[in-house]
Formats: C-alpha cells, sequence, structure tokens
C-alpha cells in the first residue's frame, strides 16, 4: 500500500455466507497465516497467473499429450515427483492476494472445494474476478482505499449483520 495512491485505488469488499464451522475454520487458518512468519507475497507469481489470464481470454488450448517412451518413464515419474517436492517447499506460504483468500475458501468451504474440483479450477491461479463469481459471493461495497472505512461504517449501519465482521 505504500506505493500506491489510496485515492485512485479502488477496492471491493465482497461477502460469502458460511457456517458458523466453516467461519471459525477460515478464521483459524487465516489467524495462522497472520502470525506466522513463513508468509511471503509472491510476487513473481503475478507472471504465472497473467500468462493463465492471457492463455484463458485467447482460449488456447492445452498442449497435446505426447506418448512418452516407455524407456523414460520411470525417469520422467521420478523427475516430476522431484519438481512437485521442490515447487511445495519453494513456494509454501506464498500467495498473491486472490490465491491467498481463494485457499482460504478452498479449505475451509467444502462448497468452495467441490466447486472448484467440478471445473478442475487451481486455487494458484486464481483472478480476483473469479472470486468475484464464486457461487454465493456478494458484493457489499466499493470504493477508493481513501475512504474505505467510512464507506465500510456507512454500509455497516445499514447492514448492522454485518458489523462484527468489518
Amino acid at each position: 500500500m505504500k506505493s500506491c495512491n489510496p485515492e485512485k485505488s479502488f477496492q471491493y469488499t465482497y461477502a460469502i455466507k458460511v457456517s458458523a464451522e466453516e467461519y471459525e475454520a477460515a478464521k483459524k487458518k487465516t489467524l495462522g497465516y497472520y502470525e506466522s512468519n513463513e508468509v511471503k507475497y509472491a510476487v513473481l507469481h503475478n507472471f504465472p497467473v497473467a500468462i493463465y489470464c492471457i492463455k484463458k481470454k485467447l482460449n488456447i488450448p492445452s498442449l497435446p499429450k505426447v506418448p512418452i517412451p516407455e524407456a523414460h518413464r520411470e525417469f520422467l515419474s521420478s523427475l516430476k515427483k522431484t519438481l512437485r517436492a521442490f515447487k511445495g517447499f519453494r513456494e509454501k506460504d506464498r500467495f498473491v492476494c486472490s490465491t491467498f483468500c481463494s485457499y482460504i475458501l478452498l479449505s475451509s468451504v467444502p462448497r468452495i472445494a467441490l466447486y472448484f474440483c467440478e471445473r478442475d479450477f487451481s486455487y494458484d491461479y486464481t483472478t480476483p474476478s473469479e472470486l468475484s463469481m464464486l457461487p454465493g459471493m456478494k458484493l457489499l461495497f466499493s470504493g477508493n482505499w481513501l475512504n474505505f472505512n467510512k464507506d465500510a461504517e456507512t454500509f455497516a449501519k445499514e447492514n448492522p449483520e454485518f458489523k462484527k465482521y468489518l
């Protein structure tokens, strides 16, 4: 936030209705990350997300699967396992904003996890616009960052059921 202009930067605040158990699970997971020194903002992950969006926008099909010669299957299988383990170690607890929100919802709200599974989505490439289209997601209010507190107070006065969350 230090480098952005709060008057020109726009924000949207959304909510999704969840059970008390789902809320507590999401809250616990979020607080765990908040209190951890291991969580990092994955600046470089913005590039794969951008490429994913471009590919999706242009409707570029995935490359066709090529049969792997029998002699190389064991080596490639071993290599994939090693790369997955390295990626898991290297990128553990590294998110961009939308992937973090997506990860918390996916791991705390079963119907969101099912939604991701049915559509073969990966939280790792979730964009803000995709988050806004999750089933049950509701736009509460929007405005610039400079007026966030005022907008949140106004919304809470008009919708007292949300006051404890804002």
